[in-house]
């Protein structure tokens, strides 16, 4: 099947999710170096102390916006692409990334200990990995669409042959 121009996520959908990615991305960065980098000992202690406490705040609120886009694209984008078989593969890993983010987010904050210990492990590696997943699916399918538009130039070539 075709690349249908409903598989592509809409503009103004698109920009909300990727703005919403990066400042995820980057209130997780800065809570990470706060919260591990600098030792508060020093009379910036309450600027660190802002700094972590602020970027988790920012965390949590844009990762429920990012929750609502990912809730958006299943009607339009997954399923329809998952019908077509388009990009499945690196479209199910960022599903999966996506699920184990959820979960390890969730785990934070209401599990045990020991699952809260090996979940704040899990969240940052595939948070910090998280970029290259996107950046990955995002690729395979411009140089999938890519070749469907030469394949489809083609085609159309050869028609207007046939008709002279």
């Amino acid at each position: 099947m075709g690349c249908s121009s409903t598989m592509k996520i809409p503009k103004k959908q698109r920009s909300i999710l990727y703005i919403s990615l990066i400042i995820l991305f980057l209130s997780g960065a800065i809570w990470w170096g706060a919260n591990f980098l600098i030792k508060p000992e020093t009379e910036i202690d309450s600027f660190i102390y802002t700094s972590r406490s602020l970027s988790l705040e920012i965390h949590g609120g844009v990762a429920m916006v990012v929750l609502m886009v990912l809730g958006s694209l299943i009607p339009n984008h997954i399923l329809k692409s998952w019908r077509a078989k388009l990009n499945r593969r690196s479209g199910v890993l960022l599903i999966t990334v996506f699920v184990l983010l959820i979960l390890t987010g969730y785990f934070l904050y209401y599990a045990d200990e020991n699952l809260r210990n090996f979940s704040s492990t899990l969240h940052l590696v595939l948070g910090f990995l998280l970029p290259f997943f996107v950046i990955g699916h995002i690729l395979r399918s411009r140089a999938f669409r890519r070749k469907e538009n030469k394949r489809r130039v083609g085609r159309v070539k050869i028609q207007e042959r046939a008709v002279l």
